[in-house]
């Protein structure tokens, strides 16, 4: 890649919003380390190269500073409680796989991401699962005991069935 490859290209972030274009690139002995990007006002703004996922006719960017504000900062010691405010337990330990958090460990039980609410506190949400089948033109989209989370909501949304899911949930 050149520079003057990318120079005045789209910026884009991973969620397909325009951010602005790129007008140059910082580099430190080797490597390049960020791209001088603008926005549409022309204010300034720097996007770590290692961020940069596609290149072509526009260039895209995971903004990680939006994944900060985002973020709730997990503090081992936390308290917890489930809907109705009963106490749970602490926080007890997080575990990860390549970055990806796959479950919480919380009074001896392990609950998934998708189970919980961080803030100050943690709040359970109680675990939603199909009573029923959910089906579409005679086959089955989702099995009773599935849990609803986001992705099977996204696989019921897609086969036009979303309500069909969060009612045989109840």
């Amino acid at each position: 890649m050149k520079i003057s490859e990318i120079f005045g290209k789209m910026l884009v972030n991973t969620d397909g919003k325009v951010c602005g274009y790129v007008r140059g690139a910082f580099a430190s002995g080797e490597k390049i380390v960020h791209l001088a990007c603008a926005d549409g006002e022309e204010r300034e703004f720097d996007v770590d190269f290692r961020d940069v996922t596609v290149t072509g006719d526009r260039i895209v960017f995971c903004d990680r500073r939006k994944l900060k504000q985002k973020s709730a900062c997990v503090r081992l010691g936390l308290r917890a409680y489930t809907e109705d405010g009963k106490f749970a337990g602490y926080l007890k330990d997080v575990s990860t796989q390549n970055g990806e958090i796959t479950h919480y460990l919380i009074g001896g039980k392990k609950y998934p991401p998708s189970a919980l609410n961080i803030g100050d506190v943690i709040v359970i949400r109680e675990r939603r699962v199909l009573k029923e089948d959910v089906i579409k033109d005679s086959m089955v989209l989702l099995k009773k005991g599935t849990e609803l989370d986001e992705q099977s909501l996204k696989t019921a949304q897609a086969a036009g069935e979303y309500v069909q899911a969060q009612l045989k949930s109840i």
